[in-house]
C-alpha cells in the first residue's frame, strides 16, 4: 500500500502477553514470554511488526515506529506510528493509515483511534475504497462493533478519479451531512442528500438509502446516467432493479428527454431449471416520418418502440431448442433512439432446435428479418426451414 514494505527487525517477533492481550514485535534481541501466561480471555490476539519497537511497562503500551504492520482479527492496519496499549486493547495508529477489512474494503485515513479488536473508535478524514473502485470520503467517522461507519459531512462515488486531474469532480456524487454505511445489512443511508453532477448540485432529498457496492443483486435503485445529445438536449436514465425471486427479476429505467416525451424502457430475466428466457424493450409516443425519404410526411403521437428476447431450453442431453427475437416498431426508431445500441441494417430473428450427439451435430432453423434502411429497402424474407447436419 502506497509503496509500503514490512520491515522485521532481528529474527523473531516475540511475545508480550502480561496476563492480558498478547503483542508480538520484532526487535534486535529476542524475549519469549513465560509459557504459562496466555492473552486475555475474549480478545484476540495482536501481531504488530515495524522498523522500531519499544514498550512502556507503565502504560503497557507497545510503540512502534517505521512500517508499522498490526494483524488483530482478521484485521490488518498499516501505518507509519501506532501505539498499542494492551489493557484497554487500543490502538492510536497516524500517518499514512490503512485497514484492510475482512470484508474486503480499504479504508484510508490520517488518524485513527480504535479500541474492541479495531472494531470501534474515531477516525480523521477517512476514504473508504472497494473492489468496483466506488468509494466514500467524509471529514472523520466513528466505527461501531465493526459492522456499521457513520461518516460526517461525506461524499460518495461509484466514477473513478481523473488521473490527470484528481482535484476534478467526478461525473455524479452524492454528498451528505451523515452518511452511514452498515456492512452486516449490507445498505448505505443518506441524511441531507445532495446529488450533484460534474460538482453540480441538480437534486436534493432529506433521506436517501440503497445497497453498498459488495452487493450484487438486490431491489433497488442503481446508478442514474445523464448525458446530452443534438436530438434530445439533456437527457437522464434512472434504472430500478427488481428482484422479484432467486431466479426472477426485472430492471425498469425511465428515459427522461429534454425536448420529447420520455422512453420506458424494460428488461426481465428469468432462470429455469433447463433454460433461461431474457427479454428487453422500449416504448414511447412520439412523432415519426414515414414516406419517400426525400419527401415524407410526419404521422403524430404514435407508438414506438422495440421488444428483443433470447431463449435456451434443454430437451434432454442431446437436444436442446432456443429462440432469438427482435423487432422495432417502424425502420428508423433504433436509429434515433440509440439507447439500446445500434442495430446495423437489419433486425434477425431466429427458432431452432439442435442435437449434439458425440462428434456429429444436426440443427433446423427459421429465420426472419426486419430492414431497417429508409433508403431502397428491400423485401423482408422468411427462411422456412433450414435443416442442416453434420457427421
Amino acid at each position: 500500500m502506497n509503496g509500503r514494505r514490512l520491515c522485521h527487525i532481528g529474527a523473531l517477533v516475540a511475545l508480550f502477553a502480561a496476563g492480558v492481550t498478547g503483542a508480538a514485535w520484532a526487535q534486535s534481541s529476542v524475549t519469549s514470554a513465560p509459557a504459562d501466561e496466555k492473552p486475555a480471555q475474549g480478545i484476540d490476539q495482536a501481531i504488530i511488526s515495524a522498523d522500531e519497537i519499544s514498550y512502556d511497562e507503565a502504560r503497557e503500551t507497545v510503540i512502534a515506529r517505521g512500517n508499522v504492520e498490526v494483524v488483530q482479527s482478521g484485521r490488518i492496519l498499516l501505518a507509519e506510528s501506532v501505539d498499542y496499549n494492551q489493557r484497554e486493547d487500543t490502538v492510536v495508529a497516524t500517518g499514512n493509515v490503512v485497514i484492510l477489512e475482512p470484508s474486503g474494503e480499504v479504508v484510508f485515513a490520517d488518524r485513527v483511534e480504535l479500541s474492541d479488536e479495531m472494531r470501534e473508535g474515531v477516525i480523521e478524514n477517512i476514504r473508504i475504497q472497494f473492489a468496483n473502485d466506488s468509494r466514500f470520503a467524509a471529514n472523520g467517522a466513528l466505527r461501531i462493533g465493526g459492522t456499521k461507519t457513520v461518516m460526517r459531512r461525506a461524499v460518495y462515488s461509484p466514477c473513478r478519479i481523473c488521473q490527470d486531474n484528481p482535484d476534478r469532480a467526478p461525473l455524479w456524487q452524492l454528498k451528505a451531512s451523515t452518511i452511514v454505511h452498515d456492512q452486516e445489512s449490507k445498505d448505505v443511508t443518506y441524511t441531507n442528500a445532495w446529488l450533484e453532477f460534474y460538482g453540480i448540485p441538480i437534486a436534493y432529498t432529506p433521506y436517501f438509502s440503497h445497497p453498498d457496492p459488495t452487493v450484487e443483486r438486490q431491489s433497488g435503485l442503481l446508478a442514474p446516467r445523464f448525458g446530452s445529445s443534438s436530438v434530445f438536449g439533456v437527457f437522464s436514465r434512472t434504472p430500478a432493479f427488481w428482484a422479484i425471486t432467486d431466479s426472477i427479476d426485472m430492471t425498469i429505467e425511465p428515459i427522461l428527454l429534454a425536448e420529447e416525451r420520455p422512453v420506458l424502457a424494460l428488461e426481465y430475466r428469468q432462470q429455469f431449471n433447463n433454460g433461461l428466457f431474457e427479454s428487453s424493450g422500449s416504448i414511447t409516443k412520439a412523432d415519426r416520418l414515414v414516406g419517400d425519404p426525400d419527401s415524407p410526411t410526419t404521422e403524430t403521437d404514435e407508438i414506438r418502440g422495440h421488444l428483443y428476447g433470447v431463449g435456451r431450453f434443454d430437451i434432454n442431453d442431446d437436444w436442446r431448442w432456443g429462440f432469438d427475437y427482435q423487432r422495432a416498431s417502424d425502420r428508423t426508431y433504433l436509429d434515433r433512439y440509440d439507447f439500446f445500441g445500434k442495430p446495423g441494417n437489419t433486425l434477425e430473428s431466429n427458432l431452432f432446435v439442435e442435437g449434439f450427439h458425440g462428434r456429429s451435430y444436426s440443427a433446423a432453423n427459421l429465420f426472419g428479418y426486419q430492414d431497417l434502411r429508409v433508403t431502397d429497402p428491400v423485401d423482408e424474407p422468411l427462411i422456412l426451414p433450414e435443416i442442416d447436419h453434420n457427421y
